[in-house]
């Protein structure tokens, strides 16, 4: 199995008696100091350390994992969006009815003011 250029020089496992910093090539382990900040740059025997702790079937699990919330999380979106235009439509309907409630309210106001006026 080949390995990408980014994986290039790690390997999974290490024998015993064997260094951290030979699970690199010395070009892969400069390219990795000059992308790292000089904050969080960290010693060839630590970065390896850390390495060997990580377990690739845990990464792949939360990575499957935050997969499935992603999706559900667009679907959600998407959903509250469909519901959200309902509700600007519905919306719409509401304010269109009132105004015609209003329109009609202020036409029988004048209908019956003038049905006062000849009265007196």
């Amino acid at each position: 199995r080949s390995t990408s250029p980014r994986r290039k020089g790690f390997r999974r496992s290490r024998g015993a008696g064997q260094s951290p910093e030979k699970g690199m090539d010395e070009a892969d382990s400069s390219a990795h100091e000059r992308s790292v900040s000089p904050v969080r740059r960290l010693s060839p025997s630590k970065a390896g350390e850390i390495l060997s702790e990580i377990d690739p079937e845990t990464v792949r699990v939360a990575l499957r994992d935050f997969a499935q919330q992603l999706k559900d999380t667009a679907r959600e979106k998407e959903e509250a969006e469909v519901r959200v235009g309902q509700l600007q439509r519905a919306l719409t309907e509401v304010e269109e009815d009132r105004a015609r409630i209003e329109g009609r309210l202020q036409a029988l106001q004048k209908s019956l003011g003038d049905s006062d006026e000849g009265k007196c």
